[in-house]
């Protein structure tokens, strides 16, 4: 982790995912891991990928706004602004998020 997050420091961020793929394959799921993985994909511009993952944060820990947030973006990046504007207003409609 600690090499990736250097890489991403740098802006290498295909050298920062290949020490992620040296993690092990039963630590890859850990919410440090996806975080990583979502800075990622946004900068290689990888929206469907970031979405799967941010998706996974989402579940992970809902009382997290920021993961909504990177939800949202990327799924307006692969889908459209009428799915990320849904996202978000879920996310406010119960409470805890007012972003609209």
């Amino acid at each position: 982790m600690r090499a990736a997050h250097g890489y991403i420091e740098l802006g290498m961020f295909e050298e920062a995912n290949a020490e992620l793929e040296e993690i092990d394959p039963f630590r890859r799921h850990l919410p440090d891991v996806l975080i990583a993985r979502v800075a990622i994909y946004q900068a290689l511009k990888k929206w469907d990928l970031m979405a799967v993952v941010a998706q996974k944060l989402v579940e992970w820990n809902p009382s997290e706004p920021g993961h909504f947030i990177d939800l949202a973006y990327a799924t307006r990046r692969a889908e459209s602004v009428l799915m990320a504007h849904a996202i978000l207003t879920r996310r406010s409609r119960a409470g805890i998020l007012l972003i609209l």
